[in-house]
């Protein structure tokens, strides 16, 4: 029988070990399957406002600033960037020309489509090794994943 500490630090271990290989498919892996949907040429940031903007319809830049957790003037220049690609279009409401508010352009939906086919695909394959477990056990994984997420968020 396995001791809890040794028990801890094999868990500790496997952390380890996913974490590094994330990042390794983030620099490498994953540009093979960006490519392959054709959205290599596009950064995680813009992918993330991207389908930021394609799940909600419209927003400017304050919502999609609060909703992806960075700064306005980081949202505004990947607008930018993705109004210059033709992506996004910058619209002005009848009632309130001061305020710009973005939409995807038909090229943006192609692309918000095709980013989301790649997260289906994610997910299909987290799901598929949670069904390895039983509710018991995946109750305590959500719980370990939820503390985990928690004590990061408070070391930042």
């Amino acid at each position: 029988m396995i001791n809890s500490t040794a028990c801890q630090r094999e868990i500790l271990a496997a952390i380890h070990h996913l974490i590094h290989l994330r990042n390794d498919v983030k620099q490498g892996h994953d540009k093979e399957k960006l490519r392959e949907y054709g959205i290599s040429d596009y950064s995680l940031s813009e992918l993330h406002v991207i389908q930021c903007i394609g799940e909600s319809g419209l927003l400017n830049i304050t919502a999609i600033s609060q909703a992806m957790k960075m700064t306005k003037g980081a949202i505004s220049k990947i607008c930018a960037k993705l109004i210059q690609r033709v992506i996004l279009e910058k619209l002005k409401m009848v009632d309130n020309q001061k305020e710009s508010y973005f939409s995807l352009t038909i090229e943006g939906k192609k692309v918000f489509v095709a980013h989301e086919k790649l997260h289906q695909q994610a997910e299909a394959k987290w799901l598929q090794i949670l069904e390895n477990y039983s509710v018991e056990e995946q109750l305590i994984i959500k719980q370990f994943v939820l503390d985990v997420v928690e004590a990061v968020d408070h070391s930042r």
